[in-house]
């Protein structure tokens, strides 16, 4: 970012198409007038200025000038060497929703904690460990009165039927949940029209209520009883 003086009032958004489709764009940002015109001096004008260039078949002058301060301010943050595309809104829609798939499954895996006999218990749930719990379920279905299994960092031990239907219907709930809520997500992430209005989402976000898939809402019910 760099200042720039001219004599007349500058566009925010400059945008010109080169032939081989790349856009070459300055954001003209907090421009001030800092000499007014008299009878000796022309009137003049300075701003903060960045420079970009885009692809002009993905990203238009419109789409800038709508988030005009996302633009600029992410802009002058980022090293030169930052390819401006990725600020585009279905990069950013693309990058979202990586991000937030990502935050469900460590959130998963992440595990749960079981009450069992006024003790509480951590179980982590990695696929591993989901597959794991089917098993047991079969198990139990098959008339297993206890099943050996562990808490985390701890050695397996054996855990009643009833105690082991508690853990895994809490897993089951858990992954069940984290999923519902992802999936509710990419419906609100796909619905944005500005690329910071994507940047603000972040997982574990209250969902808008239009975006609730009927499964979430529940299951949001259900935690609020």
């Amino acid at each position: 970012m760099h200042v720039v003086n001219s004599p007349e009032s500058m566009e925010k958004v400059l945008y010109k198409v080169k032939p081989n489709g790349i856009a070459d764009v300055w954001l003209r940002n907090n421009e001030k007038l800092v000499q007014p015109a008299t009878e000796e001096l022309q009137e003049s004008y300075e701003a903060d200025e960045i420079f970009c260039q885009v692809d002009s078949t993905v990203i238009s002058k419109d789409e800038i000038m709508a988030d005009f301060d996302f633009w600029f301010s992410m802009l002058s943050q980022l090293p030169n060497s930052f390819d401006a595309n990725e600020l585009g809104i279905e990069a950013r829609r693309t990058a979202k929703i990586s991000e937030v798939s990502n935050e469900c499954e460590n959130t998963i895996i992440s595990g749960i904690d079981v009450e069992l006999n006024g003790e509480k218990q951590h179980f982590s749930l990695a696929i591993h460990d989901q597959i794991n719990l089917f098993g047991k379920q079969a198990q139990i279905s098959a008339g297993a009165k206890q099943c050996e299994y562990h808490q985390d960092g701890n050695p397996c031990k054996f855990y009643t039927a009833d105690e082991m239907s508690t853990i895994i219907t809490a897993a089951m709930e858990h992954v069940s949940m984290q999923q519902t809520y992802c999936n509710s997500m990419y419906d609100w992430i796909k619905s944005c029209e500005l690329a910071s209005q994507i940047e603000a989402i972040q997982y574990g976000d209250e969902i808008p209520e239009k975006y609730r898939s009927v499964v979430l809402k529940e299951y949001l019910k259900k935690e609020s009883d």
